[in-house]
């Protein structure tokens, strides 16, 4: 018999420390995007406020930017919220979760990325109910790093002229007791050279 304590708590300082970086590499990105949200909640509130001075007060005009603003503050809210969560390091034990929530979870932290840099994602499951035993920040955490590798792909073929547009295929499904996730992208690809290290 012999302690796994330590050689246990090195392995979760080694996990947290690679979703810290998988964050890391998400920052500028989130960052950019908050800030269209914000500048045009700013532009709103504004015009609203002008128009307020002035006397002009459309109700259904108001309402309407109302409701733009608070969409944009929804939408904003959701991505930092997921980003703290999947920053946590997990203190449950592993219990059924379910696979389509996870895939959610993780396109709602890149998905204003994607479409900032004209990545498409087409995501598809066989059953939204499919359900996998796991830690759910763990599983957040591999396929965050699938999709940041394939939109690093991705950008790595424009960067060098191609012009098609990019796109990742997700794809969930269940084979006999087991639930399979595909992340495929069509970016550079994985050279030849490393596959047989993989």
């Amino acid at each position: 018999l012999f302690d796994m304590s330590r050689r246990q708590h090195a392995s979760g300082q080694l996990i947290h420390a690679d979703r810290m970086t998988s964050l890391g590499r998400m920052v500028a990105g989130v960052a950019h995007e908050l800030n269209q949200p914000l500048n045009f909640i700013k532009m709103a509130a504004t015009n609203l406020r002008e128009r307020s001075v002035r006397g002009q007060f459309d109700p259904e005009r108001f309402s309407a930017k109302l409701d733009s603003m608070i969409a944009h503050v929804n939408r904003s809210a959701a991505i930092i919220l997921q980003m703290r969560v999947f920053g946590r390091k997990p203190t449950e034990a592993p219990h059924p979760i379910a696979v389509h929530d996870a895939i959610e979870d993780v396109l709602t932290m890149v998905r204003t990325q994607f479409d900032a840099d004209g990545i498409a994602v087409d995501y598809h499951s066989s059953d939204t109910g499919l359900k996998v035993r796991a830690l759910p920040v763990l599983l957040e955490q591999v396929l965050l790093n699938l999709m940041l590798n394939a939109g690093d792909a991705i950008r790595s073929r424009m960067n060098m002229g191609d012009g098609t547009p990019g796109r990742i295929w997700i794809r969930a499904s269940k084979k006999k007791t087991q639930v399979v996730v595909t992340v495929e992208d069509n970016g550079t690809g994985i050279a030849e050279a490393t596959l047989p290290i993989l």
